[in-house]
């Protein structure tokens, strides 16, 4: 028969040994499969964004990719591919019904796109242009650093700083890529929460 001291002590180890929560990862995960919109929202038409041998290919179509999930502060990294003088963009902090709202807009651009008035890439349009030309040759991969911390939005391309601002915008929202009818190409997207 048990006593009720022994009762309390089970009761008092088994609280012991309850497991504490696991700490959040602070590593980069993939936001994108490479095989479906699982965990995005698209609008805008049927050639807007398309998936192609798992990269996701911004098309010939308007339309804007928005990520379900809503983010803080978090850094977004991802490899992007221009077609000649085509353009894109990344909005952060996003709402999400398929807009840019007053998010700041990273432009997405072909190395030749400054030449033609257009935002160069890296530049955070209406607030920062890119200080230096990093984008590779039209048809080559590059490695895109999108940091985004309270109000400062930093852009880096392949390895070098372009683009910081301080910008006003809403404390949470979400990550949205913004086709202009024109081909771009992005793959291996990864965010890490900071």
């Amino acid at each position: 028969m048990m006593t009720w001291r022994r009762i309390l002590l089970l009761v008092v180890l088994a609280s012991c040994s309850v497991e504490s929560p696991k700490p959040v990862s602070r590593e980069p995960r993939v936001v994108f499969d490479g095989q479906s919109y699982s965990g995005w929202i698209l609008t805008g038409g049927e050639r807007s964004f398309m998936i192609e041998a798992g990269v996701l290919a911004v098309g010939d179509e308007p339309g804007v990719l928005t990520l379900r999930e809503e983010l803080e502060d978090f850094e977004l990294q991802c490899e992007v591919r221009s077609d000649a003088g085509s353009s894109a963009g990344i909005a952060v902090r996003a709402p999400r019904d398929g807009t840019t709202g007053s998010a700041p807009v990273i432009a997405l651009a072909d190395q030749l796109v400054g030449a033609m008035g257009k935002d160069a890439a890296g530049s955070i349009r209406g607030f920062a242009p890119a200080t230096s030309a990093a984008m590779d040759a039209t048809g080559t991969w590059n490695k895109l650093v999108i940091h985004v911390q309270g109000a400062k939005v930093r852009v880096t391309l392949n390895g070098t700083r372009v683009a910081e601002a301080e910008v006003p915008m809403p404390t949470r929202g979400h990550l949205a890529i913004v086709g202009s009818g024109e081909f771009f190409w992005l793959r291996d997207l990864r965010i890490q929460t900071l």
